[in-house]
């Protein structure tokens, strides 16, 4: 049987028997208790170790504990924590890091805020939350903004920075220099409109980001209002802060946001749109529906009467069409009075011999 598989041998004979590697763990045993022909190589006994590759701490020899069958099975042996970066080393740890990594080590240098731990003693990949102080200023009620972090995210390629400077994104954090109130201010006419519009009456500007997808009430400023009040709406915060910026709903308009108010409504809209405004109010045969409780860019059907004088047995032409096909540049009239009309429509219509 191979020596590798003998798990009863010691693990002098089974050194002696693996080459360079048996040679290494021979090197690296630093076990005071025990010797390597006191152990078999298949114990799970927690031997000491000492790297032979250099790691030290405090310029002495990296050593650690690990089973004697963990170095010694055939896939995926433990080696040395140290070279392998899971745990601090003087050649591996998060001030080392910060020093060979120039201007962005300094300012993580600068960032740390943890009081009873050394960046000695913390590896730059460590997934362990820290607590970090902004270096650019951002405060909360007037003191030192801090927040927690893993190391590993603030030194990884994608890495993170101070959630209270700004932007938009999950990790956002409110600030004294990142809030809504904040935000309006430095964005002149349109931040001004958003103060006036802002209708939360419990909630202060300044106590949310501006990049939230946290829905929240708006008044209009254009005068746009339901039955004589003026009309709100909701809406996320993000929305209204982004590049491409929503307004209001009520406003008017074509699209599956936009709203029904006073003066966005079908009825308005024919009111506005002169002779071609009063010819769709003529051919509007809708009994129960009331053209101020539609919209002028749904896309649900309605009934309409031909105003032009088509007739079905004498009776008035009626069809369906949905209202955006009627209020958009590209308007569609009576099926009846088009020469596009299909032949069956236009048999019944009396227009052409049948």
């Amino acid at each position: 049987m191979r020596a590798q598989y003998k798990l009863g041998i010691t693990l002098g004979d089974w050194c002696d028997e693996n080459g360079e590697y048996g040679d290494k763990l021979m090197e690296e045993w630093y076990d005071p208790d025990r010797t390597v022909d006191g152990v078999t190589r298949g114990t799970k006994y927690r031997a000491l170790w000492r790297c032979s590759s250099g790691c030290t701490v405090d310029g002495e020899k990296f050593t650690w504990e690990a089973r004697v069958s963990n170095r010694t099975r055939t896939k995926r042996r433990a080696g040395c924590p140290g070279c392998s970066g899971h745990v601090p080393t003087d050649a591996n740890n998060l001030r080392k890091w910060c020093q060979d990594n120039g201007e962005y080590g300094q300012k993580l240098a600068a960032e740390w805020a943890e009081p009873d731990v050394n960046m000695k003693d913390v590896t730059p990949a460590s997934a362990k939350k820290l607590t970090w102080r902004c270096s650019s200023g951002c405060t909360v009620d007037g003191e030192p903004f801090t927040w927690v972090s893993t190391a590993s995210h603030r030194t990884s390629t994608n890495r993170t920075g101070c959630p209270g400077c700004g932007g938009h994104g999950r990790y956002v954090q409110l600030t004294d220099q990142n809030n809504l109130l904040k935000w309006c201010q430095d964005n002149g006419e349109y931040g001004q409109k958003l103060i006036e519009e802002w209708a939360e009456p419990d909630v202060n500007m300044k106590d949310v980001t501006p990049g939230t997808n946290k829905k929240h009430v708006w008044r209009c400023s254009s005068g746009c209002t339901v039955d004589g009040e003026p009309f709100t709406w909701e809406s996320t915060l993000n929305s209204r802060t982004c590049s491409i910026r929503t307004g209001c709903p009520g406003c008017g308009g074509h699209g599956p946001s936009a709203q029904l108010t006073d003066q966005n409504n079908l009825l308005k809209w024919c009111q506005d749109n002169k002779e071609y405004g009063q010819k769709l109010i003529e051919e509007w045969a809708e009994p129960d529906v009331n053209m101020k409780d539609v919209m002028p860019g749904t896309n649900k059907k309605h009934l309409w009467r031909c105003s032009s004088g088509c007739t079905v047995d004498g009776e008035q032409f009626t069809w369906e069409a949905i209202v955006d096909s009627r209020t958009c540049s590209d308007r569609c009239g009576c099926p009846g009075c088009s020469p596009a009309a299909p032949i069956d429509l236009k048999k019944r219509l009396g227009k052409v011999a049948r």
